[in-house]
């Protein structure tokens, strides 16, 4: 019926171009769901990117591995450091 570049789309897509509003509609949705609430004021908007943001499952657990690692490793570093502590001699 109509050719497709009278399309309104037609030209955004093959651009590449074609996504812009649904960045929109995404980062809307997702302020939404954070905020719980669709109308904010401005000052709700600010406290709460002030707050920093909630971290991923699989990243809270890396940071309890890297944490438990070091920890482990401090142990280890710590008690080699007081057994030679005491057999060191000074010059």
């Amino acid at each position: 019926m109509f050719p497709v570049e009278v399309w309104s789309m037609y030209r955004q897509v093959v651009d590449g171009d074609s996504q812009n509003n649904n960045y929109a509609e995404a980062a809307h949705r997702r302020l939404k769901a954070e905020l719980g609430m669709a109308h904010l004021t401005i000052w709700k908007l600010i406290d709460s990117l002030r707050k920093p943001p909630k971290k991923l499952k699989k990243y809270r657990d890396s940071d309890e591995i890297i944490v438990r690692i070091v920890r482990q490793y401090n142990n280890k570093d710590s008690s080699r450091t007081s057994t030679t502590w005491h057999t060191t001699t000074i010059n």
